[in-house]
This record gives structure tokens, C-alpha cells and sequence, in this order.
């Protein structure tokens, strides 16, 4: 498949199959009131249904055999919250066609099983109703139930056209949106900067190779962000930790590497970099983010960044050096914040 745009006609879902599956599910444009009305119910409480969801899930073996393969949980949450933010919401469109059969495929290519997607959909069914007042199940649940229905029989034609591809041309298209995807899973969906688990992969296969040429760390936490949040709301929060990463970037090298390592904290890879030129990248980094404050949905929100820098030793273990970058954080932060500090080599 090649792209995002290819999944409805490589399983078959033209138009006009595509509004006989809505017809099957007796549903119509009439329901996107109902669609709107069912988003600003979920919305509200998507953190919540996240949670209890996953708790739910994985009291069951095969699901946990699942996530012990590498996956996270807060990757998997933020996956389900987007999921649950979109649910029948455009439900008539291709692109929403599009992107329930990507999910699909997503799910065969982590190994999870159709019977246990399926009964992950009837926990989410559950939990929707149970969140539903009385009034809203009244007007809602019909539409809910259908809306669910639609996206199973979905999910259900991304893993039947999954067993069925059998030709080499398709198979090295699958294969193709695999590493699309994965590349996606490595990326925080917020930032673009790459997760935690991605950071660290990179750093430990740093440590693999090379060990003559030297590299540096720095690890870097936006200040007060906290504060954002409570004055300004997550959205507005929101918006300033993408717009952090994408200065953080501008201000880098290309080989350089970013990582999102906490909620505002950031790990920044230099290859073949020592301590010295470290320490000018991490200040061309600083005064970058506190050039101008960031202008977001009406509001200046002023940006410092705190920072540790840290080389490489040679001999040294991964869990030293972060430590070594991280005091040297604490130390920028207990010296009043939007600096640069190092550890000593």
C-alpha cells in the first residue's frame, strides 16, 4: 500500500463500497449531529476512559503478552486517546476509512491477535456506554453502538486483507507502510521529537560502535512549564512544548538527535562532538527558545530552557552519563534557571 491514501483500494473500499458498509451499519449523514454531540461527551473524560481502559485490558494474559514485547503504555495511551478523540467524528469519509484501516494494520503488525482486538472493542464499547448520563444515552447510544460496529468490521477487513495479500508487489508495499509506521511509533505524537524508548535505542546503539569518536548529551527541561499549564491550559501547553521542539531543532545540526525523554524534559544527542562545541550547540539552543516568546491561541507565553551538558567518557555506561548530564540540569535549575551547566570530565 503505498500511503496513507491507499489502504480503501488496495481492501477493496471504493465509494461504492464504502456507503454500502454505512448502509450495512444504518448509518447516514443525518447522524453527524449525533457524531459531534458523542465527541464533546468523550472529550471531557478521554483521560479517564484511557486509564481504566488499559487497566481492563490488561488484566488479560494476552494482552500482557503483547505490551512484554516492547511496547509502552503511555505510547499505547496516547495512541487510544487520539483514537477515541476522532471516534465517528466525519465517520462518512474516506479519510476516515482510511485511517480506521490503518489502526487495523498497525495492530496486525504488532502481533495482536483478531479475537483479542475484538475483545478490547467490546471493554471500549462498555466504557462508552457507562460514561454516557441518561440523557445523553438516550440520544447517543444508537449511534454509538453503530459507530463501534463500523469501525470492527474494519478492523476486521485490515486483518482479513493482511491473510490475504499474496502478491509480492503488495507484500513489499505492507512491508513498506510497516517501516512508515514504525518511523510514526518512534516519534512523539505531540512533538515530532522522538520518544523516550526511540532516544535511548539510539543511544545504547551509540555506545555499540564507535568507541574512539566522542559524543555528548544534553539534557534540557523547559522552565516552569507547570505554570503554563495552570495560567494558560494544556492546549496552550500544548502548543508551547511543539513549538520548543521545533526551535530546538532549528537550533541543532542536522546529525543532532532529540528526544522527548519526560513531559517538558528533553534529551538532545551530539555525535562526534566533545565537550566545548557541546556546550556552544546547548547555548545557541538556549537563547534561541528565549528570543521571542511564543504566540499561541491569543497569549505570550516567555520560554527559558534549562540545561546539563555532559561528554562521553570513554568505558563509561549509558546510566552514568545520563546521570552526569542530569545533575548537571539540577545544577542550571538551582542557579536560576534559563543557563547552561556541565559535568566534568
Amino acid at each position: 500500500m503505498n500511503g496513507a491514501s491507499g489502504y480503501c483500494e488496495r481492501l477493496g473500499m471504493d465509494e461504492a463500497a464504502r456507503a454500502r458498509r454505512l448502509a450495512l451499519m444504518d448509518l447516514g449523514e443525518g447522524e453527524r449531529c449525533q457524531a459531534e454531540a458523542l465527541h464533546e461527551v468523550i472529550a471531557p473524560r478521554v483521560e479517564g476512559l484511557v486509564k481504566v481502559f488499559y487497566d481492563r485490558l490488561l488484566v488479560h494474559p494476552e494482552a500482557r503478552a503483547v505490551l512484554a514485547q516492547g511496547f509502552r503504555r503511555a505510547d499505547l495511551e496516547r495512541t487510544q486517546r487520539a483514537y477515541l478523540l476522532s471516534l465517528g467524528r466525519d465517520f462518512t469519509s474516506r479519510a476516515y476509512f482510511e485511517e480506521r484501516l490503518r489502526v487495523g494494520l498497525a495492530h496486525v503488525w504488532a502481533g495482536v491477535g483478531l479475537s483479542l482486538y475484538i475483545g478490547a472493542y467490546r471493554i471500549l464499547e462498555d466504557l462508552l456506554m457507562a460514561a454516557l448520563e441518561e440523557a445523553e444515552r438516550r440520544e447517543l447510544l444508537p449511534f454509538l453502538v453503530k459507530v463501534v460496529a463500523l469501525d470492527v468490521s474494519l478492523a476486521v477487513e485490515a486483518y482479513h486483507g493482511v491473510q490475504v495479500a499474496g502478491l509480492s508487489e503488495t507484500l513489499a508495499s505492507l512491508r513498506a507502510d510497516q517501516r512508515r509506521i514504525h518511523a510514526e511509533l518512534e516519534h512523539d505524537a505531540l512533538t515530532g521529537a522522538l520518544t523516550r524508548r526511540a532516544i535511548m535505542e539510539r543511544l545504547e546503539e551509540r555506545l555499540g560502535r564507535d568507541r574512539e569518536r566522542p559524543f555528548s548529551v544534553i539534557m534540557a527541561d523547559l522552565d516552569r512549564f507547570k505554570a503554563v499549564n495552570d495560567t494558560h491550559g494544556h492546549l496552550v501547553g500544548d502548543a508551547v512544548l511543539r513549538e520548543s521542539v521545533r526551535r530546538i531543532r532549528a537550533a541543532l545540526r542536522a546529525p543532532d538527535l532529540v528526544g522527548r525523554y519526560g513531559g517538558e524534559e528533553f534529551l538532545v544527542l551530539l555525535d562526534g562532538t566533545g565537550l566545548n562545541t557541546a556546550l556552544e550547540v546547548a547555548e545557541r539552543v538556549r537563547r534561541h527558545l528565549e528570543a521571542t516568546p511564543i504566540h499561541v491561541k491569543g497569549h505570550q507565553v516567555p520560554l527559558t530552557l534549562s540545561q546539563g551538558v555532559a561528554q562521553w567518557l570513554p568505558g563509561e555506561r549509558l546510566e552514568s552519563l545520563l546521570q552526569r548530564a542530569d545533575s548537571a540540569l539540577y545544577r542550571a535549575k538551582q542557579g536560576g534557571r534559563n543557563r547552561t551547566e556541565w559535568a566534568e570530565t
